[in-house]
């Protein structure tokens, strides 16, 4: 008889500590659901297979403000922009995209909102061109290796080299950096599914994310801006 209870009691013992492990388990598979539902995505997925590499150097000398500026950086523009409204804005009377755009626009991806840049600004400037800008000048092509790890972010060779020699440069020490830079803090965000309204957008976004509920965001056009501080705290976005 105590034979027989000792085994139940054992049998109790190990049923108990299976029931513990599951619930830690499930625990810990809701933490890892709210992970994801809570942020944009750390590293974003998208289908690279159909991106080409054609010529992505940025030439200084034809960008519409070329001039270096090296004013000093007091804050910084996160840009973000709805691939499809931007896509519709560069399709030609044939319904073609030009090359370097061909990967955002017509693969078998459906982006939503990509990261434009991120860019220095100062507090001094009176226009674009004013602010922190092409502080090294022309720079080498960024390896084909390192844009390929963020075209899911910013999708696009021409557009990442661009983003780099105009803006990262002025504050980072390397092109890995600056993008890495980036997609921290896309993945800090969350942003909605489907395009609406600017004074919508800001609600939405202060509504789902807890460090802009406070906070006054900006746009660009059809962009929109965070901004952050040197630290790459969220801040009030300068009227």
């Amino acid at each position: 008889m105590d034979r027989v209870e000792n085994q139940h009691n054992f049998r109790e013992i190990i049923y108990q500590i299976d029931i513990l492990d599951y619930v830690k388990f499930m625990k810990f598979i809701v933490g890892i659901l709210l992970l994801v539902v809570s942020f944009n995505g750390l590293a974003k997925t998208c289908d690279i297979s159909e991106h080409i590499f054609g010529n992505y150097d940025q030439i200084q000398k034809k960008d519409k403000y070329p001039k270096s500026n090296l004013s000093e950086t007091d804050y910084f523009y996160l840009v973000y922009s709805w691939s499809p409204g931007f896509c519709d804005s560069k399709r030609d009377l044939t319904g073609r995209y030009p090359d370097g755009l061909k990967f955002q626009c017509s693969s078998s991806n459906e982006f939503g909102w990509v990261v434009h840049g991120l860019w220095a600004q100062s507090y001094d400037a009176e226009s674009v061109a004013e602010h922190p800008r092409y502080c090294k000048g022309d720079l080498p092509l960024v390896s084909k290796e390192i844009i390929t790890k963020y075209l899911c972010l910013s999708p696009g060779a021409p557009l990442l080299q661009g983003e780099w020699e105009k803006h990262g440069s002025c504050d980072f020490a390397t092109a890995g950096a600056y993008f890495k830079k980036m997609s921290v803090l896309d993945s800090k965000l969350m942003l909605p599914k489907i395009p609406m309204s600017f004074r919508t957008l800001y609600k939405w976004m202060r509504k789902n994310n807890p460090s802009l509920s406070r906070l006054r965001m900006d746009r660009i056009g059809r962009e929109l801006v965070i901004c952050y501080d040197k630290d790459f705290d969220p801040i009030n976005c300068p009227y």
